[in-house]
């Protein structure tokens, strides 16, 4: 063989190890969001806090600097209750998670004002890029409710580099 075949070759079986190692991590991540957004959508399937749906998000991703995968979902509602008594209706709520997360049972937080979910959180940018589209009533009070689940392998997924 001559060196183009063997450099072909070897270019060929790098990209093709490569491509099956992302293709095969990211379908496993996205079982283990789905996994962990219908545990988290059980939590909504009651109305609790009176509340309704504004918009939702469900993402994996990594905000650091190392090579791990986070799950991140939330959805930002609405309720006609006070802050303390939308704080009381998920006071102690929790979420299961997928099979062999050490995480679970996820936390159910709250946050209530720009101010709260800036920071390490991108709820911020996803809040300005949607608070257009919400109709609010003067008595409602817009809230963030998510869970989270961090320190996974990236196995090779993209999106957690």
């Amino acid at each position: 063989m001559s060196f183009k075949h063997i450099l072909a070759i070897t270019f060929l079986s790098i990209t093709t190890f490569c491509v099956v190692i992302i293709a095969g991590a990211m379908p496993i991540n996205n079982i283990r969001l789905f996994t962990i957004q219908n545990q988290f959508n059980k939590i909504h399937s009651k109305d609790i806090a009176q509340s309704r749906l504004l918009t939702r998000k469900a993402e994996v991703s990594h905000w650091g600097e190392s090579n791990i995968c986070d799950y991140h979902l939330g959805h930002f509602r609405a309720s006609s209750l006070s802050k303390e008594e939308i704080k009381k209706a998920y006071e102690g709520l929790t979420t299961s998670s997928f099979k062999g997360d050490e995480n679970s049972p996820l936390e159910v937080q709250v946050f209530f004002s720009y101010e709260d979910w800036m920071g390490p959180y991108y709820w911020s940018d996803w809040w300005e890029d949607n608070m257009h589209k919400f109709n609010l009533a003067p008595n409602e009070t817009p809230y963030l409710v998510f869970v989270g689940s961090g320190g996974h392998s990236a196995a090779g997924d993209i999106r957690c580099h």
